[in-house]
């Protein structure tokens, strides 16, 4: 339980200081740096779970540091109950093409603006609401792309994961159903 509380407690600090930070006009380098080392820190911290390596002590308790940054969308109940009745290779499609298809959606707005803009304004950029359209679908772009990042990180690291099952020979782990690639080597050439 006072895992839980250090980790919400240090999320919320993060993003405290990333709006504090976005009030300066200077703070696009800091916001871009945390960016930066969040991101690493949420693929790090799945390496203990995706691995089955036996970690030195310090480098362990890192990636157990690191978890304070994990946030995994295929865990939200409703997508996880979902992608449950899924194979690993539909699940791994799904999690490549949702964040692109996402991203279209949110430049949808924007796409709306520019055309309205050289119909009647002149110009693809003269409608009056493209500047903030085009601010927004950048921002939220960004995010989204942010926050679905490991998870689809995790899902492909997924896929090099496998587990000798004797007669049946080696199983993808994350799906016992689908045959290891490693097995056959020509399959990532």
């Amino acid at each position: 339980e006072q895992f839980v509380k250090d980790k919400t407690k240090a999320i919320s600090n993060i993003l405290a200081m990333l709006r504090n930070d976005a009030m300066r006009k200077d703070a696009l380098p800091i916001q871009g740096l945390v960016k930066i080392l969040v991101g690493f820190f949420q693929v790090l911290s799945s390496f203990m779970s995706t691995f089955p390596v036996k970690w030195p002590d310090d480098q362990e308790e890192t990636l157990k540091v690191a978890s304070v940054f994990s946030f995994d969308l295929a865990a939200i109940p409703g997508p996880n109950c979902i992608a449950s009745q899924m194979s690993y290779n539909s699940k791994l499609m799904v999690y490549t093409i949702f964040p692109p298809t996402v991203v279209a959606l949110l430049a949808t707005p924007l796409v709306v603006a520019a055309i309205l803009g050289k119909l009647f304004h002149g110009g693809f950029k003269m409608h009056p609401r493209y500047e903030p359209v085009y601010a927004n679908t950048w921002q939220y772009g960004v995010i989204v792309l942010f926050v679905t990042y490991p998870t689809v990180s995790v899902a492909s690291l997924l896929g090099f994961v496998c587990q000798d099952l004797g007669t049946e020979g080696y199983r993808l782990k994350a799906d016992f159903n689908e045959l290891c690639p490693l097995g056959d080597i020509l399959s990532f050439t």
